[in-house]
């Protein structure tokens, strides 16, 4: 039994610390591809040798989630978090004081299979612990929190990183580690240690499970698996393709300076935040989530289709298009987020997005080296249009869990009643 003062109130101050973890945690994240540029134009790195380190972050970050989801299961999801924010804190305070690049791939390294509970314990207290009422707001909050990492890490690579140095911009994340370590902490205390003890009930893992149903059941029966390799095509499409945006552009039209490249990409973090405050009522009206992942893969057809002729048609048109699929495709994950919180009743939230995260970091991996390549030996269009080809194969994939959705959350609705 987990004992809270307010059951409101802790509800509120645990989801708004989970978005702070988030925040800061995907600053750190996107303060090394942020700093790219910077690290192969000063001559701290090769261009092999930085892309090399940022995929070997990855590929150990997509190797946590796979075993980290399974211990945010069975052990604290607090602990967990709070155990990949000390790692966290250690590689940046390393990171600060070094540029060799054995020591930074190692660290780097470290830091990416240490963040292996954040992301499936963040998920799984939401499923758990925050209030059904408040679910949905912790959501959306969480989505901010990731487009605000995006803009400051972007800010600060062109202001402190250009003016200040690689030390000064680890610095900044070591202490936004501390800041964030020392709310989260408080706020676990305060969730736990109550000064009122008012029992809430919080499904623990040995009631969560008090069912005959094997994971394995539940992801081929109900069609999930087809969710969860869903994350590997929006890592394709999202992540993996936010690196080599601004350097389609740039090498796609004549006079884009490199300055460009900062400036695009807080516009899309920009216009992702926007759209997230202005749609957060309809995108929760969605009484059919894999419905509505299907629509939105549809939709972002439209952007698709235009970036066919990325370097023949206007540069602004294809900025807006940009922005347009980037936004879009953000939608979805806030209903991923959804079917997520489903496996809590299994007890089975962490080990589900787990999977669901380390598969989208293995994509991130792939499509990071693979258009890299691409760009080189078949150009931007044979990029744009593997966009258009894996968006297709997505709807596809959609449409068997679709049909099987009303099956699998009757079931959800039968267990613990």
């Amino acid at each position: 039994m987990i004992k809270l003062e307010s059951r409101e109130k802790s509800s509120k101050y645990i989801y708004l610390a989970l978005a702070l973890v988030y925040l800061f945690t995907m600053f750190i994240k996107t303060n090394y591809t942020a700093s790219v540029a910077y690290i192969v134009s000063r001559g701290i790195f090769s261009k092999a040798n930085a892309g090399t380190i940022a995929s070997m972050f990855y590929l150990l970050y997509g190797i946590g989630q796979l075993f980290g989801g399974y211990l945010v299961d069975k052990f604290s999801p607090y602990k967990m978090i709070t155990i990949g924010l000390i790692c966290a804190l250690l590689g940046n305070i390393v990171l600060a004081f070094t540029t060799d690049y054995l020591i930074v791939l190692i660290t780097w390294s470290i830091c990416g299979i240490g963040q292996f509970g954040i992301w499936p314990g963040i998920c799984k207290i939401i499923a758990t612990d925050v209030l059904p009422k408040d679910r949905n707001n912790a959501t959306i909050v969480v989505n901010y929190a990731d487009q605000f990492a995006g803009i400051l890490s972007y800010l600060f690579a062109a202001t402190v990183l250009e003016y200040f140095g690689w030390s000064a911009m680890f610095m900044s994340s070591t202490l936004s580690i501390v800041l964030t370590l020392g709310v989260w902490l408080y706020v676990s205390a305060v969730a736990n240690v109550p000064k009122e003890e008012v029992e809430v009930k919080v499904e623990n893992t040995k009631k969560e499970r008090a069912h005959n149903y094997s994971f394995i059941y539940i992801l081929f029966a109900f069609g999930m698996i087809s969710i969860i390799i869903l994350a590997l095509t929006d890592a394709m499409l999202l992540n993996g393709a936010q690196v080599w945006i601004p350097t389609m552009v740039m090498e796609s039209y004549e006079g884009i300076s490199s300055g460009f490249s900062n400036f695009l990409s807080i516009l899309i973090f920009v216009v992702r935040l926007v759209a997230l405050l202005l749609l957060k009522p309809l995108i929760f009206k969605i009484k059919h989530p894999i419905y509505g992942i299907i629509v939105i893969y549809a939709i972002s057809l439209i952007p698709l289709i235009f970036l066919q002729f990325v370097g023949k048609i206007s540069v602004v048109l294809i900025v807006i298009m940009l922005c347009l699929h980037s936004t879009i495709l953000k939608l979805k994950n806030v209903l991923s987020m959804k079917i997520s919180y489903t496996f809590a009743k299994f007890g089975y939230s962490g080990t589900y997005t787990g999977i669901h995260n380390a598969l989208a970091a293995f994509g991130i991996v792939v499509a990071s080296y693979s258009y890299g390549v691409m760009s080189e030996t078949l150009g931007w269009v044979a990029i744009t249009l593997t966009w258009l080809i894996v968006t297709v194969i997505a709807i596809v994939i959609s449409i068997y869990p679709a049909i099987k959705w009303e099956k699998y959350q009757a079931l959800t609705e039968s267990i613990n009643k």
